[in-house]
């Protein structure tokens, strides 16, 4: 088996748990970041901790502080730290 590509780690907000949105975004924290879509962009996430006692429907941004911003999964919600513009399609 090969090195995990972009495609293997994409998030499906409206069934993935916390704890799997978690993993698959730090199996691409640093460079690159994971690719996703958000606000109609492509964009790279990093940085990311869950959001203690927050949610709503999967895969809506919930809460922003500080230039972070949290975004809902089937089971909570997860602090995204750094949220890069891509060039590439998520």
């Amino acid at each position: 088996m090969g090195p995990c590509r972009q495609a293997d780690r994409a998030i499906d907000w409206e069934h993935d748990t916390t704890v799997e949105v978690l993993r698959k975004i730090d199996s691409a924290d640093g460079m690159p970041g994971l690719t996703d879509s958000l606000f109609w962009q492509h964009v790279r996430l990093f940085d990311a901790h869950e959001a203690h006692d927050i949610s709503s429907v999967p895969g809506t941004v919930v809460a922003q502080c500080d230039g972070a911003l949290a975004r809902a999964t089937a089971d909570g919600a997860v602090w995204i730290g750094h949220v890069g513009v891509s060039r590439r399609r998520a």
